[in-house]
């Protein structure tokens, strides 16, 4: 950003007086507040017709050119920092604070080599955890407070780390909230208060939260933005697979059931089957009589699925096709999984009878969907991709309700579950986070804002 060095004399009131406006159509004012939201333009023309600007009003000079900065700030007998280093404070002779920034060279080169030696890469990094303690106590949200007339107060139980909470926080993810954010896919919770127009639930009901931001203790939020989990259920199902129940259960049910009319006997291919996706797919798989064909990369988890009900689990390679007919007795396989992308894509095409469908649903791999022009033409192939928030977004709130009624019930006659690895206290997401990022995960990670109970 430019540079201001001003000269000795009083300035009258910015709100007061209307920025003055070069002949070339510049008009910069470091004061002004409305031009300090996006003044890169103003800076651009500056650097570009007017590198040594002057504003008349304010008795400043602003550079906008690195090289004169440079040169400028080495020149302490024209720009002085010691009179002051904003307008509002700026004075005729020099001000003796002690200050490093109201010092020029050498006085402010001492000081900076003093305080240098405190910020070192040790010391500073043993500050980390400080830093972080008051950060959290600054940034911890306050009460939403009230509902309005059409919202409700939700008390957080739980919620899932899921990749794509990963993916927002990294800022890869296809949605990109308006920062500050806070992250947050799923969760379930206890509704707290309701407004006056609310009829769909009541204090006391728990919810799944639909929308996003949900790592919280308490959220107000549209009514429409929450689901009652209906149905004959027991009070006291498992909270934590409710946490997860919005995307990765829903998530396997909808591409199971939406893009292939399978029948009981007929098989299905997926690719990272350890997931929660994955895992959910096999066991919905298995009530519905179809059988699975499932992709891991290591060997230690083929165990582990074999028990969840899976049919067939094979470790990834380039002989993947091979080792998917011997063990599927050739079997025509006309639906495939996708969560990793890129060359896994492939591996999977090989795989599939003609006319077959591969739904992606994600990006593990980092890299496109790679399917080789002769499976699309010659084969028939179609790769198409799925995201769960248009699938949700054409049902009405009744189908949801009963959609998520059946995955619930699932979860309360033990038939639909995913292994949980570790729950954190809110307090400690930092952890959190760290864990579920970890590769060789046996579990899903989730946070509390009650701790685990």
């Amino acid at each position: 950003m430019p540079n201001a060095a001003a000269a000795p004399r009083s300035t009258a009131d910015p709100a007061a007086e209307e920025p003055s406006v070069e002949p070339s159509g510049i008009a910069y004012d470091p004061m002004d507040p409305v031009l300090d939201e996006a003044p890169y333009e103003v800076w651009r023309a500056m650097r570009d017709q007017q590198p040594g600007y002057r504003n008349e009003r304010r008795g400043v000079w602003a550079l906008s050119r690195y090289e004169d900065v440079a040169a400028a700030l080495k020149d302490t007998t024209r720009f002085s920092s010691a009179h002051g280093n904003v307008l509002e404070l700026m004075s005729p002779e020099p001000v003796d604070s002690g200050m490093m920034i109201l010092n020029d060279p050498p006085g402010h080169t001492r000081l900076r080599r003093l305080v240098s030696r405190a910020f070192t890469l040790r010391r500073t990094a043993a500050l980390e955890e400080d830093v972080r303690a008051i950060c959290r106590e600054l940034l911890d949200a306050p009460d939403p407070g009230p509902p309005a007339a059409d919202e409700v107060v939700v008390d957080v139980d739980a919620f899932p780390i899921n990749p794509v909470d990963l993916l927002t926080i990294a800022g890869t993810y296809a949605i990109r909230p308006d920062l500050p954010a806070v992250p947050g896919s799923e969760g379930v919770g206890r509704v707290a208060d309701v407004g006056a127009e609310v009829t769909a639930v009541a204090p006391g009901d728990r919810v799944l939260l639909m929308g996003r931001e949900n790592w919280a203790e308490r959220k107000r939020l549209k009514s429409t933005e929450v689901l009652k989990v209906s149905g004959d259920l027991p009070e006291d199902l498992d909270v934590w697979q409710l946490a997860m129940l919005k995307i990765n259960p829903a998530t396997a049910a909808l591409m199971l059931g939406s893009y292939v009319e399978l029948k009981e006997g007929d098989w299905v291919i997926q690719n990272a089957a350890n997931s929660g996706v994955g895992q959910n797919l096999i066991r919905l798989a298995r009530a519905r009589g179809i059988r699975t064909v499932n992709v891991v990369r290591r060997e230690s988890l083929v165990g582990a699925l074999k028990e969840m009900g899976a049919d067939v689990v094979v470790v990834d390679g380039d002989n993947l096709a091979e080792h998917v007919r011997q063990e599927t007795e050739d079997a025509a396989i006309p639906l495939a999984i996708d969560a990793v992308a890129g060359e896994a894509t492939r591996r999977l095409s090989e795989c599939l009878a003609d006319g077959a469908t591969i739904v992606n649903y994600g990006l593990l791999g980092g890299k496109p969907c790679m399917v080789p022009a002769d499976r699309v033409i010659f084969k028939g192939l179609t790769l198409t991709g799925f995201w769960l928030v248009e699938h949700l977004g054409a049902m009405t709130r009744d189908e949801k309700a009963a959609f998520y009624g059946d995955l619930a019930a699932r979860i309360a006659d033990g038939s639909l579950m995913v292994g949980v690895e570790a729950v954190y206290p809110i307090e400690d997401i930092t952890g959190a986070l760290e864990h579920a990022r970890r590769k060789g995960r046996d579990g899903k990670i989730l946070g509390a804002p009650g701790g685990p109970f």
